[in-house]
């Protein structure tokens, strides 16, 4: 899923040093390209470690719906 999609981070430019403030969703695109200096960015680690953020979170609200709580 995509939980975090919507959720702001800034990371700076590998070649010009400039921060980059965007959505996961866009820094996820396969193809990013620094608004600052118009470098290509390779976000292959990026997107594998935030889908395995997601999918430990896909993990917990399965083992949390797994819980009866009794009132």
């Amino acid at each position: 899923m995509a939980h975090l999609d919507s959720e702001q981070v800034e990371i700076p430019c590998p070649k010009c040093g400039k921060k980059i403030k965007k959505t996961i969703r866009w820094f996820k695109s396969r193809s990013v390209t620094c608004p600052h200096c118009r470098t290509d960015i390779d976000t292959k680690d990026f997107r594998a470690s935030v889908e395995k953020v997601e999918r430990q979170i896909d993990d917990l609200f399965r083992k949390f719906g797994d819980l009866k709580i009794k009132l």
